[in-house]
């Protein structure tokens, strides 16, 4: 069946107007509540992100891009996703790291940015000496080795005769590497020393890791064990994530710790920006992770085929941003 996707255009009035509110992925009517549409990035969009910025915590670079990337038709399909989301009101494009909606990453691109995630741990050597020991002993890179594997043979098996059971059995390795990974994250919230780029790592690749387990559960057509695994991940990440403080991270900043010279309250300040985009970041990772249950089950309502729908929004060639209407 045809799968009922809109364009944000259809809705910019009622946002401007207030008429319609977004609460995490979801466009919701402000006077019923009542859910009207479901945000879903495509796999446009999460190259257009993927391409032209370093981090999704600097939206805004993409489009100061230099001149060659302007000469690219890219850059206005770049420009209107950064108006959508701009008019959807999100505070920064934390969303995009794991899918706004079901994921549209694809199998090819996660391998991508783990290798992006890989290379940064190196750098973190140094400056948390001691730590990065203790990620050593647990044999950090072999869980970076195993992602890539399960990428690569998630992205093999469209072309088996029967993708169902592996796709099953790559979900079930996935999550194992999940809770690795949200081990690691609540390891550093609750340890001493906060260092925010590392933390930016680690959760990166916790979601990533969720994203790509709720794909493949939609690939094998598990409709049902999607939806519990995207609630389960929208609590896990509330339990983890609700309790953030910018005020008592930022006092944990390697920075503090280290320049004993300055002022603690001129560094204080400094720390707080930082966090405060940070914290905004989970934020938004977190309404993105409430609002997944709703489009699945939507799916689930109107009987939309879960490789299908998934292929539909990889495949997408002109919109990096699409809406679902609500059943």
């Amino acid at each position: 069946m045809a799968i009922p996707f809109e364009v944000p255009a259809k809705y910019a009035v009622d946002v401007v107007s207030g008429a319609l509110v977004r609460s995490g992925a979801l466009l919701k009517d402000s006077s019923s509540g009542q859910i009207v549409a479901h945000l879903q990035e495509t796999g446009l969009g999460q190259r257009l992100i993927s391409s032209a910025v370093n981090s999704p915590f600097s939206p805004t670079y993409a489009l100061a891009a230099p001149s060659s990337l302007a000469a690219n038709a890219q850059l206005v399909q770049l420009k209107g996703m950064m108006e959508s989301l701009q008019m959807f009101q999100f505070a920064n494009l934390a969303a995009t790291v794991a899918g706004i909606g079901v994921s549209a990453i694809g199998f090819v691109m996660m391998n991508k940015k783990i290798n992006g995630l890989q290379s940064q741990m190196t750098e973190f050597e140094n400056r948390v000496e001691a730590w990065f020991r203790e990620l050593q002993e647990r044999d950090l890179r072999a869980h970076y080795s195993r992602l890539h594997g399960l990428y690569h043979e998630a992205d093999q098996s469209h072309s088996m005769s029967n993708p169902v059971t592996e796709f099953l059995r790559i979900a079930h390795e996935l999550a194992k590497e999940s809770a690795f990974f949200r081990g690691e994250v609540a390891f550093l919230i609750h340890n001493d020393i906060f260092d925010i780029e590392l933390f930016k790592v680690l959760i990166r690749s916790y979601t990533l890791c969720d994203a790509g387990r709720i794909e493949c559960l939609l690939f094998a057509g598990e409709l049902l064990a999607a939806h519990k695994v995207s609630k389960d991940v929208a609590s896990q990440y509330n339990t983890l994530f609700d309790s953030l403080s910018p005020i008592k991270l930022a006092h944990k900043s390697p920075s503090l710790l280290e320049n004993k010279e300055i002022p603690l309250d001129h560094l204080l300040r400094q720390e707080l920006v930082g966090i405060h985009e940070l914290v905004d970041y989970v934020r938004d990772i977190q309404d993105a992770a409430i609002s997944k249950p709703y489009l699945i089950k939507t799916l689930i309502d109107r009987e939309i085929d879960g490789y299908e729908y998934i292929q539909a929004i990889t495949s997408e060639k002109e919109r990096p941003l699409l809406l679902v209407e609500a059943g």
